[in-house]
């Protein structure tokens, strides 16, 4: 079963307008929850029923979670409502529950267990490390481990919106650079690698050839590894950092309540400044870095980046080409044989517009061409054809551009056979190109890297 431990107890007051109170009275005392649902995630959610013990009454009760708040969560037990968390509170602290997601979710910022970190002794499976174990850094100095967090995750109970923020990251052997990382080496999202001075999330490096987030892993467990002072650890030979405690994120970790009496861990701050490193990464930051792993993707998979559309259409099973390659916006027509009788489709390159973008973005959207107008000129008559009409498919929802009406298809679109009227003459198809993005035209080695990911 997953479990949960805290080290700090308050009673509440429950309001009218369903905030709660703290009233006077905390205790310092450890508390452990368990899940009863048969997940082993370790991860408590809203309404999932728990085992509960704590030291305060020293006994066991089956509960559920009512909802959650920064550092803990809240149940409710012999008509009282009792928070418990890791972070301590003053009397009269009023809040409002979250009850969408976890409030201990956090970003994670982690290694995927696994992971091989550079130690005096040689490399070590991260999940191995122990306090007072000696870290060798990216300086080639040794420094000592203050502390190891560990969180596990399943795959079904993690919120839609959570999804980008948890996911792993596969980053493949010598995506970086030659044989940086010297194996393949998975990372949550939020961890930061060292790009001569500034510390780039590994969301923001995604590029779905050589750098790929990977929604279908079942289950799968992060561990971090913090030092005396923050610094960079070698993992599988990339750079990467150490675990930095800033506001509440060590409560994202499951063994978090191992360092609440310890005298050695002291608040955390808010905000931490790094002098030495570049933590607010800008377009001008992140472009040039982004370029160069694409560069990297193409060497290592074969793979071009392209702005070619390849904008073609097939009606009846007969791929037919514009008057024009198209690879910037424009007007491109498609003659379309007589007497044809079917959908016809709208073929083009794609993209998840996140993956092949210089700028960080985290657009998940698979986009082909963005359209502006569809129009058939059927003998002699030009139809126009609504952008917004139901029948379409393919197509992701309109956005305004450029002051006009504008769609992206997916890479396949269909304009259905009941849209196109009947005719025995030639049909020409207008498509009125408004944007393009940049894609990927994979090789065999790029098709095997997705599948292995």
């Amino acid at each position: 079963m997953g479990m949960y431990d805290t080290s700090l107890y308050y009673k509440l007051q429950k309001n009218d307008d369903n905030t709660f109170t703290v009233k006077p009275g905390g205790y310092s005392a450890a508390s452990h929850a368990t899940e009863l649902d048969g997940e082993d995630d370790g991860v408590l959610y809203t309404s999932e029923k728990i085992e509960f013990w704590s030291q305060v009454g020293n006994n066991t009760i089956e509960t559920q979670i009512e909802g959650f708040y920064t550092g803990g969560y809240v149940v409710h037990v012999d008509d009282e409502y009792i928070f418990l968390t890791n972070m301590a509170y003053s009397e009269n602290h009023r809040f409002s529950l979250q009850t969408t997601d976890t409030g201990h979710s956090g970003l994670p910022i982690c290694f995927l267990k696994g992971t091989m970190i550079s130690t005096a002794s040689g490399e070590t499976r991260v999940e191995c490390l122990q306090i007072g174990d000696e870290i060798l850094t990216a300086s080639k100095e040794l420094k000592t481990i203050k502390w190891v967090g560990f969180r596990k995750f399943n795959r079904a109970r993690i919120p839609e919106s959570s999804r980008l923020r948890t996911f792993p990251v596969r980053i493949v052997k010598g995506a970086f650079a030659e044989n940086v990382p010297h194996r393949d080496l998975t990372v949550s999202p939020g961890h930061r690698f060292n790009f001569d001075g500034a510390l780039v999330p590994a969301l923001s490096l995604v590029n779905g050839i050589t750098i790929i987030q990977d929604f279908d892993v079942q289950q799968f467990e992060y561990y971090h590894v913090e030092l005396e002072k923050f610094d960079m650890l070698i993992a599988e030979g990339a750079v990467a950092e150490s675990y930095l405690e800033v506001g509440d994120n060590r409560n994202s970790f499951q063994n978090a309540n191992t360092v609440a009496a310890n005298p050695d861990f002291g608040p955390a701050p808010e905000r931490v400044f790094l002098p030495e490193y570049v933590q607010k990464i800008t377009s001008e930051i992140i472009q040039p870095i982004r370029l160069e792993l694409f560069k990297r993707a193409e060497v290592l998979m074969g793979a071009a980046r392209t702005a070619d559309t390849n904008l073609r259409i097939e009606v009846n099973g007969q791929v037919i080409q514009p008057n024009t390659p198209c690879k910037k916006k424009g007007l491109y027509r498609f003659e379309l044989p007589s007497g044809y009788n079917g959908d016809i489709h709208i073929l083009s390159n794609s993209a998840v517009v996140r993956e092949t973008s210089l700028i960080n973005r985290t657009d998940m959207r698979v986009i082909g061409v963005g359209l502006s107008g569809i129009a058939l000129v059927v003998d002699g008559m030009r139809r126009e054809i609504n952008l917004n009409v139901s029948t379409l498919s393919g197509f992701n929802e309109s956005q305004e551009m450029e002051g006009m009406l504008m769609r992206w298809t997916t890479g396949e679109a269909v304009i259905p056979a009941g849209l196109v009227p009947a005719t025995k003459e030639s049909v020409i198809l207008e498509l009125n190109v408004l944007r393009a993005h940049m894609y990927w035209v994979p090789s065999i080695h790029t098709e095997r890297a997705r599948k292995a990911a």
